[in-house]
């Protein structure tokens, strides 16, 4: 199976200042993989942004979404996707109290408002997509919800405060 190496995305393969991978970081994968390493990522970030990653520094495997995803030879051959009724729950939570929602699968961070692709314009490698209307039955395969709101409301919603794999940004 041989030994593997993995390594996360931003502020250590990617600066923190500005969002660029260093020639040291290409060299040092480089000389890794000619010594026989097998390398991967390792993220929280989505598939749809991982695999670039993953693709631009020839990697062999990427874990994406926290661990929800995995991308092996180029194959998916792993992925724990979000249960309809957490999405529902979290959907209804956004519903009732006013807050933004995204649904992220392995394109994109679905969204019915910009918000998401203005709170991520720095970072070139997340997609968002925008539409009018978004129907979750004909999403596929969600990995990831993001909220936008109230972090009180949020933090005081018992039902929230047992469902993973969601994330909340504050107005």
């Amino acid at each position: 199976m041989g030994k593997y190496l993995f390594f996360d995305i931003d502020g250590t393969l990617r600066s923190k200042t500005d969002y660029q991978i260093p020639a040291s970081a290409y060299d040092t994968i480089r000389l890794l993989k000619e010594k026989g390493y097998k390398l991967a990522i390792a993220t929280g970030r989505g598939l749809f942004s991982a695999r670039m990653f993953g693709e631009e520094l020839d990697m062999d495997a990427v874990i994406s979404d926290g661990g929800r995803c995995v991308l092996l030879d180029g194959k998916i051959i792993y992925s724990n996707y979000i249960k309809d009724d957490i999405v529902n729950k979290v959907t209804e939570f956004a519903k009732m109290n006013g807050f933004e929602i995204g649904y992220s699968n392995h394109y994109a961070i679905h969204s019915t408002s910009d918000v998401f692709s203005k709170a991520f314009d720095l970072d070139q490698t997340i997609l968002c997509s925008i539409k009018k209307d978004i129907d979750i039955n004909k999403l596929f395969g969600l990995t990831k919800l993001y909220l936008w709101g109230d972090k009180e409301t949020y933090e005081n919603d018992p039902v929230m405060a047992g469902i993973e794999h969601h994330w909340l940004r504050e107005k």
